[in-house]
């Protein structure tokens, strides 16, 4: 199962919501949940529909991130049905990551491929 599959039922969201909230069609959140090819245009859209940075964002469509870093990024998202057990450490703190408003990168538009 893909980063964006594992958040997206952590989060307690349907592929139809998931879609709404990065605003982009429902046949590109499945096809990053498959897998497929995705460009810097679904990486902002996730970035910005999810609040999150846009390395955070690449990594989770890249399907990189492991699952203390997918239960981290779920609680920083704050859906219903997020994890609520301890979190681990992260960079010397534990608990939920900062509620600041992340900060949005103006990256020019590029072809990504990502093969597993």
């Amino acid at each position: 199962m893909t980063n964006i599959a594992s958040l997206r039922k952590q989060l307690g969201w349907s592929q139809e919501k998931m879609a709404r909230k990065v605003d982009l069609s429902l046949g590109s959140v499945l096809n990053v949940e498959h897998g497929a090819e995705f460009n810097s245009t679904t990486v902002r859209a996730f970035a910005s529909g999810l609040g999150i940075k846009l390395e955070k964002a690449f990594a989770l469509c890249a399907s990189t991130l492991g699952t203390d870093e997918l239960a981290l990024l779920a609680a920083e998202i704050g859906g219903s049905h997020a994890t609520t057990k301890e979190l681990p450490d992260v960079k010397g703190g534990k608990g939920a990551p900062s509620k600041e408003a992340p900060k949005r990168s103006r990256a020019r538009a590029s072809r990504v491929a990502v093969h597993p």
